[in-house]
């Protein structure tokens, strides 16, 4: 086995992994939207980074971007 396969098997995610972890995105933004409709919040929820590319390692970060409209303040 090359040193190369050996990282990869280390950072690639396992098929369960990758269906794991896009569970809990799914999970998250559901939570995310439910609090944002119960709050009557104008805020669109998107995934970012590479997790909405798919291109994500194993332990990745869940980046969410909340866009809010250009009427609210800082």
């Amino acid at each position: 086995m090359s040193i190369e396969s050996d990282v990869l098997k280390k950072i690639k995610p396992t098929a369960e992994e990758t269906e794991s972890i896009l569970n809990r995105a799914e999970s998250l933004k559901k939570e995310i939207l439910k609090y944002v409709s119960v709050h009557k919040l104008d805020i669109n929820v998107k995934f970012v980074g590479s997790v909405a590319k798919g291109t994500f390692l194993a332990d990745p970060d869940l980046d969410v971007f909340l866009m809010f409209p250009l009427y609210v303040s800082r």
